[in-house]
C-alpha cells in the first residue's frame, strides 16, 4: 500500500486516497459507524471526570461523553489532520461543547499528564497506527490506574487484535462484548538489567577480609 507525502505523519500511516473505490469507501463508512455505536452503548463516566477519544468522525461519541462529564469534566479528541480539528472546534463552539479540548497530534506523544485520563475510546484509529506497542506505552501513561480503555476492532482480526494488546504486557483485557475490548492498565515490576543486578551484587556488603580469605563457594567464616 503506498503512502502518500502530504498525508503521513510520524508515527501513523495514512494510504493514498486513490486506491479506494467507492465500494471499499462504503464498506469503511459502515464498519466505522458499527463500531462507533457498539461503543457508545459501553460508556459509563460520571460528572467532572476525563474522557480521551481517538478520531471522533462524525462526533457521535464526542456528544455522549461531553454530556456526561459536564462542565467540569473534560474530554481531549484527538485528530491527526488540521481540517478535522478546525471541524470540531466549529462543531463544539454551535453546540456549545465547551468541555471539549481538540489536540491535533503530530506524533505518538500526547500533550496530557501522567495518570489524568479516566477513559480512553479508540475506534478506527487504532488501524492507522504504525508503531503500536509505543501506543499502548502512550496509553497507559495518561491512564488513571483505576481508568478504562475501549478498544472497538473495526476491520482487524480478533485474535490479531488480541495478541496486539496481550504483547505489550502494560493492558490486561478485561471483557469483550460485541467486538469492543475493555482493557485496565496492568503495573509490572520489572526486574533490573542485568548489569544492574551484577553490580549490586558487588557492592552488598561482605565480611571483613572476605576477598582475602573465601574461595569461590566456600563458606563464610564464623
Amino acid at each position: 500500500m503506498r503512502i502518500t507525502r502530504q498525508t503521513r505523519t510520524a508515527g501513523f500511516r495514512c494510504p493514498s486516497r486513490s486506491i479506494f473505490s467507492i465500494e471499499r469507501w462504503w464498506q469503511a463508512l459502515g464498519r466505522r459507524f458499527a463500531a462507533v455505536y457498539r461503543a457508545r452503548d459501553q460508556l459509563e463516566l460520571r460528572a467532572g471526570q476525563t474522557a480521551l477519544e481517538f478520531a471522533c468522525g462524525g462526533a457521535t461519541l464526542t456528544d455522549v461523553l461531553s454530556r456526561q462529564v459536564g462542565e467540569r469534566g473534560r474530554v481531549y479528541v484527538v485528530e491527526t489532520d488540521a481540517r478535522a480539528v478546525r471541524r470540531l472546534n466549529r462543531r463544539a463552539v454551535r453546540q456549545q461543547m465547551n468541555n471539549v479540548v481538540p489536540l491535533l497530534l503530530k506524533e505518538l506523544k500526547l500533550p496530557l499528564n501522567t495518570r489524568s485520563v479516566d477513559l480512553v475510546v479508540v475506534a478506527e484509529f487504532f488501524a492507522w497506527v504504525e508503531d503500536t506497542r509505543t501506543f499502548f506505552r502512550e496509553l497507559h501513561r495518561v491512564i488513571k490506574p483505576n481508568g478504562c480503555l475501549l478498544l472497538v476492532r473495526a476491520g482487524q482480526a480478533p485474535e490479531a487484535l488480541r495478541n496486539e494488546i496481550e504483547s505489550v504486557r502494560c493492558w490486561q483485557i478485561a471483557g469483550i462484548t460485541n467486538g469492543v475490548y475493555t482493557c485496565t492498565p496492568r503495573y509490572v515490576q520489572l526486574s533490573p538489567p542485568p548489569v544492574e543486578r551484577r553490580k549490586a551484587v558487588a557492592d552488598a556488603p561482605t565480611w571483613p577480609g572476605d576477598r582475602e580469605r573465601r574461595r569461590p563457594g566456600a563458606p563464610r567464616p564464623r
